[in-house]
């Protein structure tokens, strides 16, 4: 890591605000706090004045939240880490795009690691990561169901729809589409279950999740599998059957 690096802190409580600004000068002293803001006006003025290195961004600010930031400020080269009160929505969609975030009260050995992390990762990288971010938590997504997946050189966008299936292969995920396309994502399959079942997806396995959309048949033999559209068979685990029963009234 380089010296050198700027940063800016917004957030509409003082109290975070300088208590963040405190915890950045006493254990990242590698990071220089150019402006301290407390609204998101205030913020997308900072960023286009100073370009920092590192936007701390506060989730929960009234009239504009930290997402409708960053929809104004479009492109940015500047890394963001996301400060907010536990809401699981959002950590889910944060954990998902691999893009950094702190909870309040901010822990300073998290602190450290977040801007690591942040300013060691490339522009690239982060830029495709916040597209992710911002596709699956935009009122979009929800009225027109599409996931964005992060793949090895860009973003697919995806119709909940066309998703038959994903498996779990250790920390990757295979992802089958109805084109027949098998996309190997760097999620586990805990990250994608997070992220499709409110979409209606269901865990039927350990080691699986499916799209009801593309359910076919259930056979009861054979301790219980599903059929899916595209030929494939899968699991359904004995500790998963009452829930089945229950989704799907059989």
């Amino acid at each position: 890591m380089t010296m050198g690096h700027t940063a800016i802190i917004a957030d509409d409580e003082k109290h975070s605000r300088e208590t963040l600004r405190m915890e950045l000068e006493q254990h990242c002293p590698e990071v220089t706090i150019v402006a301290v803001c407390s609204s998101g006006p205030e913020a997308i003025e900072a960023v286009k004045q100073h370009a920092p290195d590192l936007i701390f961004l506060d989730v929960q600010m009234p009239r504009m939240d930290g997402f409708q930031v960053l929809e104004k400020l479009g492109d940015i080269k500047g890394q963001v880490i996301f400060v907010t009160a536990f809401d699981q929505y959002a950590i889910r969609a944060f954990r998902f795009s691999a893009v950094d975030y702190l909870l309040k009260p901010v822990q300073p050995s998290e602190l450290k690691q977040a801007v690591q992390r942040s300013l060691d990762r490339g522009d690239l990288a982060a830029g495709k990561h916040m597209r992710v971010l911002m596709h699956n938590m935009g009122t979009e997504g929800s009225r027109h169901p599409r996931i964005a997946l992060p793949t090895g050189d860009g973003v697919e966008f995806f119709g909940v729809e066309d998703i038959v299936r994903c498996e779990a292969d250790s920390n990757y995920t295979h992802v089958h589409v109805k084109d027949g396309r098998k996309l190997l994502l760097s999620r586990t399959l805990k990250d994608l279950d997070d992220m499709l079942t409110p979409h209606g997806f269901f865990r039927s396995h350990q080691s699986h999740l499916i799209n009801p959309l593309h359910l076919t048949k259930y056979v009861r033999s054979e301790g219980g599998y599903l059929m899916m559209s595209d030929g494939t068979s899968v699991p359904l685990a004995k500790s998963r059957r009452e829930a089945f029963h229950e989704k799907f009234q059989v």
